[in-house]
């Protein structure tokens, strides 16, 4: 994980990483080791810091040495039922309590459904009949009755959080807002994982859909992880295909030579997604700055399961394990104003 510079967070957080490096003086040090001309490599290895050359802004590491992840929190999201059943209790409470209410009324409900019976929903509505009918002081007593007894929008689904999925002490010291991330099930075939910073949520493929199960889904939570703590430090954000021009709808239209996606089909459209996310046209948002950071926290890990001791791994400037050259990356908003081929 990479974690940025500067004197609040530096300050706030203290020493971090590795060992002694990472404090707050090492980052004052790496500064002036850099002002008197110091390369990035000899400035990392003495303070633990680097300076990315697009953003300029200032790093460090927290080694993803002892990360594990738990298998078995992680499959309570491949089991739907169990996610759901807190709600669906809520749902079953509520709708009985309803029910009987309204059969004291004398009034009927039917399913707006046949094929899936009476539901909370239908209860509500009728209830709603009720109070438009002229008795709304009645179906208001019974629903402030209801929100009462078993609230007013019921439980979410209950899915794991990333301190259970993930065993990482030292990033969550640094990072306790990350604790709380819940993790969901990534539905999208396009993708491993993502994380949205709107919904805190981090999706995940099942460990049985990767090729290497034993791995995969920690190296692909880290990297979207990394995306958390890029949103958290205002860093240069994570990017997908589809954010590397504002005309990706035309350019697939044109790369195809098909009709637009709106008049695919499903299958094909997937197709067409999966096909151009490939093409050499589409890969600018891998040269982002953010999706090249992520993937580099997959690349260190991937080290160490390799065989680098974690010393190793500390003398090895970051810069020097990205797999696009720092000074060929680029930052989001210049692809988002029209993607050029370089």
């Amino acid at each position: 994980m990479l974690k940025e510079g500067g004197e609040a967070n530096a300050l706030a957080s203290g020493a971090m990483g590795l060992g002694k490096k990472g404090s707050f003086a090492n980052w004052l040090k790496a500064q002036d080791l850099t002002a008197t001309g110091k390369s990035s490599d000899e400035v990392w290895n003495e303070t633990g810091w680097f300076q990315h050359p697009i953003d300029k802004g200032w790093r460090m590491e927290i080694p993803d040495t002892g990360a594990k992840f738990n298998f078995d929190k992680f499959m309570d999201v491949t089991d739907q039922a169990k996610i759901w059943q807190p709600f669906n209790d809520y749902a079953a409470g509520k709708a009985k309590f309803l029910a009987g209410k309204l059969k004291e009324k004398g009034i009927e409900v039917k399913p707006a459904n046949s094929a899936r019976g009476l539901t909370l929903e239908d209860y509500n509505n009728a209830l709603m009949k009720e109070a438009m009918k002229g008795d709304y002081k009645w179906a208001g007593q019974v629903q402030s009755e209801a929100t009462e007894k078993f609230g007013r929008m019921g439980p979410g689904p209950k899915m794991p959080t990333l301190d259970q999925v993930i065993d990482h002490s030292e990033l969550f010291k640094i990072y306790p807002e990350l604790r709380k991330v819940q993790v969901g099930r990534e539905n999208n075939p396009l993708y491993r994982g993502s994380y949205n910073e709107e919904t805190n949520r981090l999706a995940l493929k099942p460990a049985a859909e990767y090729g290497d199960p034993g791995s995969g889904p920690l190296s692909t939570g880290l990297h979207e992880i990394q995306h958390g703590i890029q949103s958290i430090e205002d860093f240069e954000p994570g990017a997908n295909p589809g954010a590397v021009s504002q005309n990706f709808i035309g350019q697939m239209e044109e790369f195809f030579n098909k009709s637009t996606p709106a008049q695919l089909s499903d299958d094909d459209f997937l197709k067409a997604m999966m096909e151009f996310e490939t093409d050499p046209r589409s890969m600018g948002y891998r040269r982002t700055i953010g999706e090249t950071e992520a993937r580099n926290v997959q690349n260190r890990l991937r080290l160490l399961q390799r065989g680098f001791t974690p010393r190793d791994l500390e003398l090895k400037n970051p810069l020097g394990t990205m797999d696009v050259p720092a000074n060929a990356q680029y930052r989001l908003n210049e692809l988002l104003t029209g993607f050029e081929e370089q």
